[in-house]
């Protein structure tokens, strides 16, 4: 049986109440302002949206031959290979990012949640940053394949695009900052 990390739930729940209030410390300890206050304060909720759109998605998952089994605190979840739409891995994050989508069985509607990588499986083949496909990845790909032959990996979301929502969050980050500090 493949599973994700451990520190999925760990990554869900608390990192963000950590980082949050550090940040918020940092924030408010500093002499600064209040328009010096406005730059930080914007970033912060530009995190928290991409926290949400992400990070808030995570999910553990343990892969087994016949099914999908996803679990958050409240409740847990089983997709069979039947239903995925795709699966794919997001690049030069780590701890390394997967990405599933899938149709609900009970609604019919398209959902998405993302899951953390093991760290054995990067680990074992020293690829931290996410170019090369980990263990589960690989494993539901061949599942999904065996289910459904017509699966065709090329209409997988590419592996880049969070890379350049990040890159391009942080030009906006700077500029506005930049605009905010000129005023």
């Amino acid at each position: 049986m493949h599973s994700s990390s451990s520190l999925t739930l760990f990554v869900k729940y608390l990192f963000p109440i950590i980082f949050g209030t550090s940040l918020l410390l940092a924030i408010f300890n500093a002499e600064q302002t209040t328009v010096e206050l406005i730059f930080p304060i914007v970033l912060l909720f530009l995190l928290s949206v991409a926290y949400v759109r992400t990070f808030g998605k995570l999910r553990g998952v343990k892969a087994s031959n016949s099914q999908l089994l996803t679990e958050t605190i409240t409740y847990e979840e089983t997709i069979p290979y039947e239903s995925i739409l795709y699966i794919y891995q997001i690049a030069l994050i780590s701890p390394t990012m997967i990405g599933i989508k899938y149709i609900d069985e009970e609604t019919g509607e398209r959902k998405k949640f993302y899951t953390l990588a093991s760290w054995s499986s990067q680990l074992a083949t020293f690829n931290f940053y996410g170019l090369k496909d980990v263990e589960l990845v690989e494993f539901v790909r061949r599942k999904i394949k065996s289910v459904n032959p017509g699966y065709d990996e090329s209409n997988e979301p590419t592996k880049w695009a969070p890379v350049g929502y990040m890159m391009l969050a942080i030009v906006v980050s700077i500029i506005l900052g930049n605009l905010i500090l000129a005023i």
